[in-house]
């Protein structure tokens, strides 16, 4: 199919944009810049033949439902379409006159060729080729596999054959494995057929079966039996081994009881009640004796605390005085600095008026200037530096131009007349693009020798070498096609050659096979063969022909001697024939086997000679070949090597014959290019000459290029210096002109300033003569006088504030001193104040200590009263419960703690004896305790170890043998229930077929999958023996070439897995793998 025609009506960036295609092209190239729509119109073409899918992406200049391309194509029958494709969901294929057509009106022109395919084998965008150069790269260089993908379209070729090959290998291989399914099914149908053998049963099998699982049945409740009377005995000794202890407690405590005597019949818990009553007695009178204790104590402490009451009237007033020591202190620490600060301000205040030139410190105050009168002071001083300063500024500076000045007009006057260089400069500019190349001359000669010598070396290289290269590169060279077609030729020939020796080879080798089987065959006689029989039988004829004709008297007959050798001999011959034919019918197989041997021998013979007569053609005609071969290659006098070996060598010879006519046309360009330089070389010593230089014929023209250019660069610093100096006098020239007139109005402005400075100082009291510095330092001793005046009244004032607070606290703590601690009036006021705090302090103290101890007081007479109440509540109660004991009422103090103690035990020893028979009770499995004694009577404790071990060891034999005899048991029970319940010999023949059929199609899907990969990969070779040697002849010759002839070619090489790989094939025949 052809496209002759595509419009671009609205899809993507195009609207109404069409391309025409020239029916007789056999390439179109479609060329743009980047971003000018080649990838969107690829894009298009696929959308036309395949339909616009639903979320295109060129729909961004058009909608969707706008999209529109139409085209005319060809097909190879030359029947032509023409139609449009719109974007929907049906009716999408138009005919030029928008009539819908069927979705299979294409087909005839795409050949079943689907969307996938089509992008993949024809619309390339660069992802798509660099996802196809990936897939290539990962063929691990099978080069079939490679030009596969890359002809179909097809990817992952190659994986797609190991995948198949991979699933073929997970079903079944020569290794036996588990995973594969074969052998899974393999494995069921062993197994069935297995249970098949063992589930057949017979019928005096089930009886005996079900026989031995009743006596097994028999034998395990026999000994169950003994095992429980063994158990039975064995609990019976432990239980009178534990119980004995409990029985022997229990009559130890019985004893105690007994000693005790008679006691008193007292309700239950009466003897604990009569001894929480007498210990709470006892603990309410040790009570009572530390509460007297504890009161007395405190009423001591209570009456030795003494309070001075004066003191504590006082105490608001003195803990004011004490509050305000602080202050008083500060005031009387502070007062002589703060008195000696004023002083210091009194005495700056008269240094300040000795330096005014004032006569009293006093009179400060009532000279000081106005404010108005300092600031103008100030101003004018401002300024007046400010144009005394630039007046001097300004002077500096037209004295320092001045100098400058004169000492460029000296230069000037030194300097001389100059001539401008610039038409010299011209003129060698004309001439600079042929100097310029003078450089490059040498450089291109050089380089033209090198590429000489380098193109000899590989000349000498090649194999066959070449002696004389512009020989071989005159002369008439066979093309890569004769080469081809001789290699082709040769290559016929040869395999022919190949072919008929191995028939050579076979044939003999199956003639010495067939002598070989002879052999054996002759050992034991002559083999009575078919011609030996009739050879025999053909002379025995003759001689009876001799016979026959004596015995009816023919003419000439035999007679005599003669008639008797032809009866011995007839006789002979006769005995011999029957004897070879009785042999023949004994030994007919050795007889057929030798009669087949030779056949086969005599038709080996014959086809070897053929073979050898064949040889021996395809010789003479190979010698006729080679000879047109050397032929070939007599114009370049060499002697040519193999065909193949010549298609490389005739590759570097055309690299090297493209290199050789690169050199030629580089001397060619050097031969110009000597003309141009000749050309400009009068100019140049022209120019020269009129510079004052002296250039001999002699010299080349780069280096006297070189002085005139050394020579105008001095020229034209020269000139440049000159240009430079005039600029220079004229500026400097016009700042001096400048630099005077400010001078001159600087001056004017001194003059003005005078005229105010003089009335300035007179209004602010000064002299009319005082200088800038003078007038400055007198207005800072005036911006002085207002601090010090200020400070020293501000000292005079806190002197007098701090001694009045002095005075007014020594007379209020004078006064209450003698109120309250008249001890205290000798001591300074501050002293004294802080003692009556002490005072003051401690009587707080004391006061709050008595309140304390009273209350503590008060309440050590409650706690006495309380437990004076409860003793004689706790006498109360014992003598209650003394009443309820009979006999004992009148017992009193230890007497009686000795009778509670007796009860006390008492009532123990019972709970101790009921606890035990309860605990006997729980230890005694059911028995009662009258039972157990008597049992007890004929234990022997010493005994009842040795029974135990004994009774254990019977225990163990027993239970050893019952697990026997029931794992027996089990197993006949579960063999009868499989019988009963299993699958049975049926359901394992039905598993057997099952499992046949299992196998029967894992080996159908085995040998789909295998045939599959094997198809696949002859394929695969087929298309490489068809497109490989053409696409590796081309790419090795490109190869050859980026490699400079470093290499010859390129080839399909194996590693040493056996894996394909591509080679380089260096021109030594050496191959080195291609990474």
């Amino acid at each position: 199919m052809r496209l002759r025609r595509l419009e671009f009506e609205r899809y993507g960036p195009f609207t109404g944009q069409s391309l025409s295609f020239r029916p007789d092209a056999k390439l179109h190239v479609v060329f743009g810049e980047n971003e000018a729509g080649k990838s969107c119109a690829l894009a298009a073409i696929t959308d036309l033949f395949f339909g616009i899918e639903r979320q295109t992406r060129y729909d961004f200049l058009h909608e969707g439902r706008e999209l529109r391309i139409a085209a005319e194509i060809e097909a190879r029958d030359g029947s032509q379409l023409q139609f449009r494709r719109r974007k929907g969901n049906k009716n999408t294929l138009l005919s030029a006159g928008d009539a819908p057509l069927g979705d299979n009106a294409l087909a005839p022109f795409l050949g079943g060729v689907t969307r996938e395919v089509f992008c993949r084998a024809f619309g390339l965008g660069t992802e798509a080729l660099r996802k196809g150069a990936d897939d290539m790269l990962k063929s691990d260089g099978d080069v079939g596999a490679t030009l596969l993908a890359a002809a179909s379209g097809l990817r992952g070729v190659k994986e797609l054959r190991r995948s198949l090959e991979s699933e073929a290998e997970q079903i079944f291989d020569d290794r036996r494995a588990q995973h594969r399914r074969f052998y899974q099914a393999l494995d069921r149908y062993e197994a069935a057929r297995s249970a098949i053998s063992k589930l057949t049963l017979k019928s005096t099998d089930w009886k005996g079966l079900n026989a031995r699982i009743n006596e097994l049945q028999e034998r395990l409740n026999g000994l169950r039996s003994q095992q429980d009377e063994k158990a039975s005995e064995q609990a019976k000794i432990s239980r009178l081994k534990r119980l004995a202890p409990q029985v022997a407690l229990i009559d130890g405590d019985l004893r105690a009881l007994a000693e005790l005597g008679e006691l008193p019949a007292t309700p239950d818990g009466f003897a604990a009640r009569l001894r929480a009553s007498l210990d709470a007695v006892s603990h309410q009178r040790d009570a009572l004796a530390r509460a007297k204790a504890d009161e007395e104590v405190v009423r001591q402490d209570h009456d030795s605390i003494e309070v001075d009451a004066a003191v504590l009237a006082a105490s608001a007033e003195a803990q004011r005085l004490f509050a305000e020591t602080g202050a008083y202190a500060a005031d009387r620490r502070d007062m002589p600095r703060i008195q000696g600060e004023a002083e210091d301000f009194q005495a700056s205040i008269e240094a300040l008026a000795v330096r005014l030139g004032l006569s009293e410190a006093d009179g400060i105050e009532a000279q000081q200037p106005t404010d108005a009168a300092k600031a103008l002071l100030n101003s004018l001083i401002a300024d007046g530096r400010s144009i005394g300063g630039d007046l001097a500024g300004k002077q500096e500076q037209l004295r320092v131009e001045q100098r400058g000045l004169d000492e460029l007009k000296r230069q000037h006057a030194a300097r001389g007349a100059l001539t401008d260089p610039k038409p010299l400069r011209d003129r060698l500019s004309a001439l600079a693009p042929v100097l310029s190349q003078i450089e490059k001359r040498s450089d291109a000669g050089l380089a033209i020798r090198k590429e000489e010598g380098r193109l000899a070396d590989l000349a000498s290289r090649l194999l066959p070498p070449v002696g004389d290269f512009e020989k071989v590169a005159r002369a008439a060279l066979p093309t890569s096609d004769s080469v081809a077609r001789f290699r082709a030729a040769t290559d016929a020939t040869d395999g022919e050659i190949s072919r008929a020796k191995e028939r050579v080879a076979a044939a003999d080798e199956a003639a010495r096979a067939a002598e070989a089987r002879l052999h054996p065959l002759s050992l034991s006689g002559p083999v009575p063969s078919p011609e030996a029989i009739a050879a025999v039988r053909a002379e025995r004829d003759v001689h009876w022909d001799s016979l026959r004709a004596a015995l009816s008297d023919a003419a000439g007959a035999l007679t005599g001697p003669g008639l008797t050798a032809a009866i011995s001999n007839f006789e002979r011959l006769k005995s011999d024939a029957d004897r070879i034919a009785d042999q023949a019918a004994d030994d007919a197989k050795r007889i057929s086997d030798h009669a087949t041997e030779t056949r086969i021998l005599r038709e080996e013979r014959r086809k070897g000679e053929e073979g050898r007569e064949r040889l021996a053609g395809l010789a003479a005609a190979s010698a006729d070949a080679l000879a047109g071969w050397a032929d070939l290659w007599a114009g370049a006098a060499i002697i040519p090597l193999k065909p193949a070996e010549m298609q490389l060598w005739l590759s570097g010879v055309a690299g090297l014959i493209e290199r050789r006519d690169a050199v030629q046309s580089s001397r060619q360009d050097l031969a110009a290019l000597d003309a141009r330089i000749r050309s400009v070389e009068p100019a140049l010593r022209r120019l020269a000459a009129e510079l004052g230089l002296i250039a001999p014929e002699t010299l080349e023209v780069g280096l006297v290029a070189g002085q005139v250019q050394a020579r105008l660069d001095e020229l034209s610093a020269a000139w440049d210096e000159a240009r430079d100096l005039d600029t220079r006098l004229r500026d400097t020239q016009a700042r001096a002109e400048r630099l005077a007139s400010d001078a001159s109005e600087a001056a004017r402005g001194e003059t003005a300033w005078q005229s105010h400075w003089r009335p300035a100082l007179l209004g602010a009291g000064l002299g009319p003569d005082l200088t800038l510095d003078q007038a400055e330092s007198v207005l800072a001793a005036w911006d002085e006088a207002p601090t010090m005046l200020r400070e020293r009244a501000n000292r005079r004032k806190r002197v007098a504030g701090m001694q009045r607070n002095v005075e007014g606290f020594e007379d209020e703590a004078r006064q209450l001193i003698a109120q309250v601690a008249r001890d205290l009036a000798g001591m300074p006021a501050d002293f004294a104040v802080k003692a009556l705090n002490e005072r003051l302090s401690a009587a707080s103290q004391a006061a709050a200590r008595r309140a304390e101890a009273g209350k503590r007081l008060s309440e050590g007479r409650l706690r006495s009263a309380a437990a004076e109440r409860a003793l004689a509540e706790a006498e109360t109660a014992l003598a209650r419960l003394k009443a309820d004991l009979p006999g004992h009422a009148d017992l009193h103090g230890s007497d009686l703690d000795q009778a509670c103690a007796r009860l006390v035990s008492r009532d123990e020893l019972r709970a101790a004896v009921s606890d035990k028979r309860t605990q006997f009770a729980t230890q005694a499995e059911g028995l009662d305790e009258a039972t157990v004694r008597g049992d007890l009577a004929a234990f022997d404790p010493d005994q009842a170890e040795a029974a135990l071990r004994r009774l254990a060891e019977d225990q163990r034999a027993l239970t050893d043998e019952a697990n026997e005899v029931y794992a027996d048991h089990r197993d006949a029970n579960n063999r009868r229930e499989a019988l009963e319940q299993g699958i049975g010999a049926e359901v394992a023949a039905q598993q057997r077929r099952g499992a046949e059929a299992e196998l029967a199609l894992a080996a159908r899907e085995w040998v789909v999958l295998r045939l599959a990969a094997l198809l696949l990969g002859e394929t695969m070779e087929r298309h490489r023996a068809g497109q490989q040697d053409p696409l590796m002849q081309r790419a090795g010759d490109l190869f050859s070439t980026v490699t400079c002839g470093r290499y010859a070619s390129l080839v399909q090489d194996y590693d040493d897995d056996d894996a394909p790989r591509l080679a380089g094939l260096r021109p030594s025949g050496e191959r080195v793998p291609v990474p």
